[in-house]
């Protein structure tokens, strides 16, 4: 992820929705179009990488809404403090113990820990480690 990219792409929106409120003439709803046009090209990228750092932030972004270039903004800016602390967060806030990948582990491990998994009595073989019942019928002969 090319976080010195995002930040400027996300700031430059930030800023370019900025301009577009300012051209919204008092008592109106609707500011230069030109800009207008440059956001929404923008949105989808913005919204993809908000998406990264923060699934529910790129839901809340709707320009069609009224004032939904102010709210963009606003998630935009807390898109950017979730960047600019993510290194520090990953060093910070992670578990004090290891994760292992459980779903990785060699069978032999397993097979210990099966009967605390299945419920069954401990020293009982859960009846998936047991070998299938032959088919052929041994009482006659």
């Amino acid at each position: 992820m090319d976080r010195d990219w995002m930040r400027q792409r996300l700031e430059a929106f930030a800023n370019l929705a900025l301009c577009y409120e300012r051209s919204t003439p008092p008592g109106d709803y609707i500011g230069d179009p030109a800009l207008y046009e440059h956001l929404r090209r923008a949105e989808p990228t913005v919204r993809q990488m908000l998406r990264l750092l923060d699934p529910q932030l790129a839901e809340k972004i709707k320009l069609d809404q009224l004032a939904g270039e102010d709210m963009a903004r606003d998630e935009v800016h807390r898109g950017l403090g979730i960047l600019a602390d993510m290194d520090e967060r990953a060093a910070r806030l992670v578990p004090e113990a290891p994760t292992l990948p459980a779903d990785q582990f060699h069978p032999w491990v397993w097979e210990p820990a099966a009967p605390l998994r299945w419920g069954q009595k401990p020293g009982r073989t859960p009846s998936w480690l047991l070998p299938a019942p032959s088919t052929a019928d041994s009482s006659r002969s």
